[in-house]
């Protein structure tokens, strides 16, 4: 008996080589396409976050909070400025608690390197500390980076601010902004004005502290100037203000000795007497808090009948 021949269709389909679709060879090119471009704009959207860019100086600056204190009843007052670096310590450990410790007891304090709100997810570093400090706040960016404020200049206060300006510095880095702020409060029936500044550290220094102190000698007394600004006292721009008549350096001028060659926070008044001042290092930042109590020292009407 002869064996029964193997399917013929079976035998055909084993010897066959299987065929991919058609369409399978454009779909992956598709989807490598779409991944390219996805990555491309990923790219795109982390360069253009990343890079550091002016903020918007006709931005309105915002108080934030509530003053204890129309005019301040006491005779003084006591100001402060510090460099919070971002709030991040010697230690490396990034604490506003730390810095809001620094700066109790002070009246008005000027705040240097000022991190933003963080796309909205965080209040700005000058609210947060004006909440711990139950002062009222107002952060002026100079940087915008991730399309937010991110970096800047801030002010607390205790008594009511008056006329507070963002005055933006030239620079020539393309990076690196800064800005002075300006504001005013009433003590003793007088108006006294307040410059709060960051001068940057290299190549702009230069005419941007020469900015600081001819606005500053321009203010009516009282007046202060105080902020890092990023120099020290051999500079020719410092010994030429503190031999203007009537300028004074408020730490040197309660601490004869024991003041660093090397400071570059400084305190400059005018119209103003120093009753007591310092300059305190801390492990919350790597700039120390600079601060002075001050009364006003303008000749009242009768001293100017008396004078003549």
């Amino acid at each position: 008996m002869q064996r029964s021949a193997a399917n013929p269709g079976q035998a055909a389909d084993q010897s066959m080589p299987v065929s991919q679709p058609a369409k399978a060879k454009p779909r992956r090119i598709r989807r490598f396409l779409a991944g390219l471009l996805l990555l491309v704009v990923v790219g795109l959207l982390a360069w253009s976050g990343s890079r550091i860019t002016p903020a918007d100086p006709t931005e309105r600056l915002a108080l934030k909070g509530h003053v204890t204190h129309q005019t301040l009843a006491q005779s003084t007052f006591r100001i402060g400025t510090m460099n919070i670096h971002g709030g991040k310590g010697t230690d490396r450990r990034r604490d506003l608690g730390r810095i809001a410790d620094c700066l109790q007891g002070l009246d008005l304090v000027g705040l240097n390197e000022v991190h933003g709100d963080r796309c909205g997810l965080r209040q700005n570093q000058a609210d947060e500390l004006g909440q711990r400090l139950s002062m009222q706040a107002v952060f002026a960016p100079t940087e915008r980076r991730w399309w937010h404020n991110h970096f800047g200049n801030g002010m607390l206060t205790r008594v009511a601010l008056k006329n507070v300006q963002r005055i933006p510095l030239s620079g020539t880095q393309g990076k690196k902004f800064r800005n002075l702020i300006l504001a005013s409060f009433r003590h003793q029936g007088q108006t006294v004005h307040v410059l709060a500044a960051h001068i940057d550290r290299v190549k702009d220094r230069t005419h941007q502290l020469q900015t600081a102190v001819s606005l500053f000698l321009s203010l009516a007394e009282p007046a202060i100037l105080m902020g890092d600004l990023n120099t020290a006292a051999s500079d020719p721009q410092i010994q030429r203000l503190l031999a203007v008549n009537g300028v004074c350096d408020a730490v040197a001028q309660a601490n004869k000795t024991n003041i660093p060659e090397k400071r570059i926070d400084w305190i400059f008044t005018r119209g103003l007497r120093c009753v007591t001042a310092g300059l305190v290092p801390t492990v919350a930042s790597d700039h120390p808090v600079v601060w002075a109590e001050l009364e006003i020292s303008l000749p009242t009407a009768a001293d100017r009948l008396n004078s003549n």
